[in-house]
């Protein structure tokens, strides 16, 4: 049971990263319960009716007075959900704070040079750029810059790629790369008029694509449990990076790994922890002058030439996308499991909709990866996981489909 730790502030990054619901009925037990079921570990109540939930704090979050939280619930006067910009937390024992934002000391080949000022004439680096507002990363801008010798990122969200320095560039104070990357707010992308700047690794093994195009490095990364990459493509004696990145793009996915000397493993999602490039030194097993990983490593590469052609499935037939829900092994929100034709294997939201039509459900859902559940209560409004089925959760590719959404992990996609 989730117990008061106190008032805390609430801005700039969100002190709980995930809001479970916006309700005029919301209580602390309401609330902490949501969040206990969705799998985590903090509950946060805020202006009231909002429920926050996490398992780590924002590092900028401060503790206040209680007297900095003075809103009742709505569902309950005696009780008090928070403030405007400030959360009532409740948690399993003490809540820690994330790590503040930073320069990880390695990226993929690449190595952390510090912070550099821009050139007194054009850019820094100067021979190739992109910029993404949404999605820059540290590894992203890595992935592109492949092969010079510099990556710098820049406001956020620009990537830039060269060689050499232009002139006047020089390492300039750490707080000058200081905003955080518009992909990834855990680290820092730089600042106005500089960047964070990258160096190549000569001393890196060799990993690398020869064949076909679209295909570039983007770093050694741990693996472990959940999986970096979640899909398995398989152990074949005949492994090279080459064929695990063309299987995975047959298949759909943006990322390819190799790990182990034979395994490749596929995701639309890029993997998180990078290490150094010279633990992914295991000889591939289908060539042994290039590296397949290691032992927990992965190798992993993405394919430039990939576009986003995953959604959730509006409809099919008489069904018709309702939400993506929040839901839990203790109390499913829809409670009948519902076997499909072809089996796990072979799960597609139509495979999953036409076996709750044999069974007479009337609501149906699709849940990691290759579960098929139904009903015939839609479940309570409470539990929608939010306005975007994706980006609230219900983002996992069906086994047997990889361009359609089979719910995720505790999340559901109801029809």
């Amino acid at each position: 049971n989730m117990t008061s730790a106190g008032c805390y502030t609430d801005s700039g990054p969100r002190t709980l990263s995930t809001m479970i619901y916006d309700s005029t009925s919301n209580t602390i037990d309401m609330c902490t319960s949501a969040c206990a079921k969705a799998g985590y570990n903090i509950a946060g109540m805020e202006y009231g009716s909002q429920c926050w939930c996490d398992n780590t704090l924002a590092p900028t979050t401060q503790k206040v007075l209680d007297v900095g939280c003075t809103l009742t619930c709505p569902g309950n006067s005696s009780q008090i959900c928070g403030q405007a910009n400030r959360l009532s937390i409740y948690s399993n024992g003490a809540p820690v704070q994330r790590a503040a934002p930073s320069n990880p000391e390695v990226v993929g080949n690449y190595y952390f040079s510090g912070c550099h000022n821009e050139s007194t004439s054009g850019h820094a680096l100067s021979a190739t750029s992109y910029s993404d507002g949404k999605n820059m990363t540290l590894e992203n801008c890595a992935a592109f810059c492949n092969g010079y010798k510099y990556f710098g990122v820049e406001y956020s969200a620009e990537c830039y790629c060269g060689s050499s320095f232009g002139p006047g560039s020089a390492i300039a104070p750490d707080d000058s790369c200081s905003m955080l990357c518009s992909g990834n707010q855990q680290e820092l992308c730089g600042g106005p008029g500089a960047l964070s700047v990258y160096t190549l690794n000569a001393d890196a093994p060799v990993s690398t694509i020869t064949q076909g195009s679209g295909f570039a490095s983007y770093g050694c990364f741990v693996d472990g449990t959940p999986r970096a990459l979640a899909y398995s493509a398989g152990s074949k004696s005949d492994n090279t990076p080459y064929k695990c990145a063309s299987t995975c793009q047959s298949l759909g996915y943006k990322y390819a790994g190799t790990e182990y000397g034979s395994e490749c493993w596929c995701a639309n999602t890029a993997p998180s922890t990078s290490t150094k490039a010279t633990d992914c030194n295991m000889p591939c097993a289908g060539d042994n002058t290039q590296t397949c990983g290691a032992g927990n490593r992965l190798s992993v590469y993405v394919d430039n030439t990939w576009t986003n052609k995953f959604s959730a499935r509006p409809s099919y037939g008489n069904w018709n996308l309702m939400a993506c829900y929040v839901d839990g092994t203790n109390g499913r929100v829809l409670p009948t499991g519902v076997s499909m034709t072809g089996g796990a294997n072979n799960a597609t939201i139509a495979n999953c909709l036409d076996a709750c039509t044999r069974s007479g459900l009337t609501v149906c859902g699709a849940e990691y990866y290759q579960e098929c559940y139904g009903g015939n209560v839609a479940p309570a409004s409470n539990y929608v996981a939010g306005s975007d089925p994706l980006t609230s959760g219900c983002n996992y590719p069906c086994t047997g489909n990889k361009t359609e959404a089979c719910g995720g992990s505790n999340r559901i996609l109801v029809y």
